[in-house]
């Protein structure tokens, strides 16, 4: 990745009362004023000295950004001058510009992780070490009184590692230390199991949205359930996907988990809903749903959102003493794909080659997070031997 070799230099403009910042970027001269007053001879010294360095350093990153420039060698004072902040900005707008995954969470959640525990535990990127995130990984433990579980804290160390390098690919930090994860075992070893609904419990639910009067809820919940489609799926869905004809959806590559082109059977309920949600926005073009989210904070007031309120008119969930809810395993948007594949695998004659392609997974060991054995089953088989 080419690099600038001498970054930028300080520069008094006669015509402005505040310090200025030129340089050279991809052959063009660039300059942009800050907001530190300019003395009356020589260059800005002591704490004018340090803010110019900081502004500088900010609006040089942003013109390279700007002009395309990936790799930027600040000089060795401006890079010391760079806050946590200014340099965690910085990471996630090249996120928001250059990220061409296929997660809509991808960017909230590295801004989360660093504002909600990087930013408030270190101020100086020198600061984050091998042994300072060791320290951090046990007192963000929920052993230890934090807040975090161990799967959490994994992905806390993914976007660590993730800032550090880029840290590192402007010159701020030599060598990105080293961060461990805590053992896949013991993440797994925590990991709540998620609940499903079954048919009787689905079909209150639903009606519970009904009561409610959450109409667009309830049509995006049948969609759910009957397709098995994921969240991000089904708010980027557009009628151009759906083949009324031979009743199938396909879903594009962008927009696959998979990367790749999918295709799922229409489900008389999705053609219904769909047929009536493009009925209703006839006149507008792009998806039928649009973004949705049923989730809220699990407070008192707000009962974990839509979906915590449904499942508590419906009798699938108890209120605690506190006044929030105890989902038992019960999420607001994957229970969705979870139920529909449990209750497709309870049926006498499923086949596990028909669950693949109902749930689209590559690998028959993906069942095993979905199906849950019982008895009745168990006797069902015994029977057939």
């Amino acid at each position: 990745m080419p690099r600038h070799a001498s970054g930028f230099k300080w520069w008094r403009s006669k015509d402005s009362p505040f310090m200025w910042v030129r340089a050279t970027i991809n052959g063009r001269r660039w300059a942009a004023a800050t907001t530190v007053p300019r003395p009356r001879s020589g260059i800005p010294s002591g704490a004018d000295r340090e803010r110019f360095n900081g502004e500088a350093a900010a609006l040089y990153l942003q013109a390279c950004r700007d002009a395309g420039r990936g790799g930027v060698a600040l000089p060795a004072e401006a890079a010391a001058a760079l806050t946590l902040t200014q340099l965690a900005a910085g990471f996630l707008e090249r996120e928001e510009n250059e990220y061409q995954g296929h997660d809509e969470r991808h960017v909230g959640r590295y801004r989360t992780d660093l504002v909600q525990y990087v930013l408030t535990r270190w101020t100086r990127i020198e600061e984050i070490s091998t042994d300072a995130w060791e320290r951090a990984r046990r007192e963000l433990h929920k052993k230890s009184g934090g807040a975090l579980g161990k799967r959490s804290i994994a992905h806390l160390a993914n976007t660590l590692r993730h800032f550090l390098r880029y840290c590192h690919d402007i010159g701020v930090v030599r060598s990105v230390p080293e961060l461990e994860s805590p053992p896949v075992k013991e993440q797994r070893a925590e990991q709540k199991r998620i609940a499903a609904m079954t048919v009787a419990q689905r079909d209150k639910f639903l009606k519970a949205l009904l009561q409610l009067g959450e109409v667009r809820a309830h049509c995006i919940y049948t969609a759910l359930f009957w397709s098995l489609l994921r969240q991000n799926e089904l708010s980027a869905l557009e009628e151009t996907w759906v083949d009324w004809n031979s009743g199938r959806i396909r879903i594009p590559p962008e927009h696959s988990k998979s990367g790749e082109a999918e295709e799922i059977g229409l489900h008389p309920k999705v053609r219904r809903v769909l047929r009536g949600a493009l009925e209703e926005h006839k006149d507008e073009s792009g998806p039928v749903f649009g973004r949705f989210d049923f989730h809220q904070a699990n407070t008192p007031k707000l009962k974990g959102g839509l979906f915590g309120r449904a499942c508590l008119k419906a009798g699938l969930v108890k209120e605690r003493e506190d006044g929030t809810v105890d989902f038992r395993g019960l999420t607001p948007h994957h229970v969705t794909r979870h139920s529909a594949a449990t209750i497709a695998a309870d049926q006498r004659d499923t086949t596990i080659a028909e669950l693949m392609a109902l749930a689209r997974w590559r690998s028959s060991a993906m069942a095993d997070r979905y199906l849950h054995p019982t008895v009745e089953a168990g006797k069902r088989a015994l029977r057939r031997l």
